[in-house]
C-alpha cells in the first residue's frame, strides 16, 4: 500500500509539473501578438536614431564569375514618416571583354553595349529590397511579416524551444494563411522561420523563402523564373529597448527571356547608431551571419 501511495504521489507531482510548464509556455498566437506589438513600437523608436548603412549587391554569371557589383554607403537620418537616405560613398565595377572596369555612378552602362540588363537591374533590385520609403530601416515591410499589419496574413507554428547564442528562444515557422486577405496578392508570398527571444519576446533572426512559385504562364511564355529566392535578417538590441536589424542578406538565381541568367546576392549592414535627441553615440558592429 505504501508503494502504491508513493507511486500515486509521484504521478500526481509529475502531472502538476507538466501543467505548470504548459501554463508557463504561451501559445504561438500569444507569442506573435507580443512580437507584433514590439515591432510596431520599434517602428516608432527607430525614428529617433541615425546610423550608417552599407549595402553590397552583386550579379554573377552562370559560370560563377562576376558580371557587376555595386557597393553603397548611406547616412540614414529619421524623419517623421520615414528615414532619409543620403548616399555618401559609391563603388561599382563590371566585367567587359575579360577586364574588370570600375565606375562611380550607380547603374552606369557598359559603353557601346546594346543591351546592359545588369546596369538597370542592380539599382532597381537595391531600391526594391532596401529602399522602402515607408520603412524606418528601408527593408521592404512585406519581406519579414512581423508587424501587426503583416502578421494577420500568416499562420504560425511553434516548432521548438532552444538555446541560440546563449539566449533561450522560440523557433517559430510561418506561411501564408489560406483564405486571408492578401493571400492571392503579389506581396504575401513568403514562408520561413523566426527566432524569438523568450525573455524579451523580440525577434532575433528571420529567414524566408518563397511559398509560391511564379505563375506557370510567366515561366513558359516569357521564359522567366526565379530559384532559391529568400532572405535573412538579424536583429540586435542596444540602448535599452531599441531593436534594430543589423544585418540582412539574400541570394537567388534569375533567368529571364531564356537568354539572361544570373545569381544575384545582396548584403547589408547597419552600424554606428546615434540617438538624434542627444549627443550620445552607440556603435554596433555588423553581426556575423
Amino acid at each position: 500500500m505504501r508503494l502504491l501511495g508513493r507511486t500515486a504521489l509521484s504521478l500526481a507531482a509529475g502531472l502538476v509539473t507538466i501543467r505548470v510548464v504548459a501554463a508557463q509556455t504561451p501559445s504561438v498566437d500569444q507569442i506573435m501578438l507580443e512580437v507584433a506589438k514590439h515591432q510596431d513600437q520599434a517602428e516608432q523608436l527607430r525614428k529617433k536614431y541615425s546610423y550608417t548603412q552599407k549595402v553590397r549587391i552583386r550579379a554573377l554569371r552562370g559560370n560563377g564569375k562576376l558580371s557587376r557589383e555595386e557597393y553603397c554607403v548611406y547616412n540614414m537620418a529619421p524623419t517623421e514618416k520615414a528615414t532619409k537616405k543620403q548616399l555618401v560613398q559609391f563603388k561599382g565595377r563590371y566585367e567587359t571583354k575579360g577586364r574588370i572596369v570600375e565606375y562611380q555612378k550607380p547603374g552606369e552602362e557598359i559603353p557601346n553595349k546594346k543591351i546592359d540588363i545588369d546596369a538597370d537591374l542592380l539599382p532597381d533590385l537595391r531600391d526594391g529590397l532596401i529602399n522602402d520609403e515607408e520603412s524606418r530601416d528601408g527593408l521592404a515591410k512585406d519581406l519579414f511579416p512581423l508587424t501587426s499589419a503583416e502578421e494577420k496574413k500568416y499562420q504560425y507554428e511553434l516548432e521548438a524551444e532552444e538555446t541560440y547564442k546563449g539566449r533561450q528562444v522560440y523557433r517559430i515557422k510561418f506561411q501564408p494563411k489560406k483564405g486571408s486577405q492578401g493571400f492571392d496578392d503579389d506581396q504575401t508570398v513568403w514562408a520561413g522561420e523566426v527566432l524569438v527571444d523568450k525573455a524579451e519576446l523580440q525577434p532575433i533572426s528571420v529567414t524566408t523563402h518563397m511559398a509560391k512559385g511564379l505563375p506557370f504562364l510567366v515561366r513558359t511564355t516569357l521564359g522567366t523564373n526565379v530559384h532559391q529566392l529568400g532572405f535573412s535578417v538579424t536583429y540586435a538590441r542596444f540602448d535599452q529597448d531599441v531593436y534594430f536589424p543589423v544585418s540582412y542578406g539574400g541570394e537567388f538565381d534569375l533567368k529571364v527571356l531564356f537568354l539572361y541568367k544570373r545569381t544575384l546576392t545582396i548584403s547589408l549592414g547597419n552600424t554606428d547608431f546615434r540617438r538624434g535627441e542627444a549627443n550620445s553615440k552607440v556603435t554596433y558592429q555588423k553581426a556575423e551571419r
